[in-house]
Order: structure tokens, then sequence, then C-alpha cells
């Protein structure tokens, strides 16, 4: 099901995981529009200092906007669920998945600070 919110997570971050303590990657390189590993990947937001983020979410085929995806990414799913949340654990979205693997697809308005995220799951 898509959900969205709006959010101003602090470090301007979020993290997509399983829910369990997963291996976070190193935020290195800045141009990338996410930083991943095979068990939680981080996406950019916009500045929380400046204002808030559009997040939506959901299965890929009810939040694609029809362009290119900025990312694609392979996440373990051993749970069976994907969460969404913020520094300090607070969760933003949660869902479950039908498989210990999951594809997601990030989409950013803006390469560097964008104000609108799209995460779509397969």
């Amino acid at each position: 099901m898509r959900q969205a919110a709006s959010v101003t997570p602090s470090n301007s971050i979020l993290f997509i995981a399983d829910g369990t303590d997963g291996d976070v990657p190193v935020v290195s390189d800045m141009s990338l529009p996410a930083w991943a590993t095979p068990t939680c990947i981080i996406v950019r937001c916009f500045p929380e200092v400046d204002g808030p983020t559009e997040v939506i979410f959901g299965p890929r085929d009810q939040v694609d906007p029809g362009t290119p995806a900025s990312g694609t990414y392979v996440l373990r799913t051993p749970r069976r669920q994907v969460q969404v949340s913020e520094v300090g654990d607070e969760v933003v979205f949660e869902a479950t998945v039908p498989s210990d693997i999951t594809r997601v697809s990030v989409w950013l308005s803006h390469p560097r600070w964008p104000e609108r995220v799209i995460i779509g799951l397969d």
C-alpha cells in the first residue's frame, strides 16, 4: 500500500532496513543518491534546517513516477519486513514483503537536496 509522510529527519538521512541491526553503510561519496550494504540503505533528504522532505513509500508499481530511478539496491529482508526510519530508530514506514530479498528503488527530486524522496519495493 502506498504511504506518504512529511519528515525532517536528523542529519537529513533515512535508513531502510528489515528492522534488525544491519551493517550500516559508510557515507563517503556525496555524489551518490544513497549508500548501501546488503542489510541497510541510507537515503539523503532535504536539509532538516531548511524544511521537510516529502517521502512516498510503497510497492514500486504504486509509487513509480515514470522516470528512471536515482538508484536501485538489493536488500536482505530475512524478517520479510522493510522499515524506513530516522536516526534514533523512529520508524516512519513499515511494510511486509514476500521474500527474504527485496529490490528497493529510490527516486530523488534533486540529486543532492531532494524535497521529495520516493521509495519503491519489488
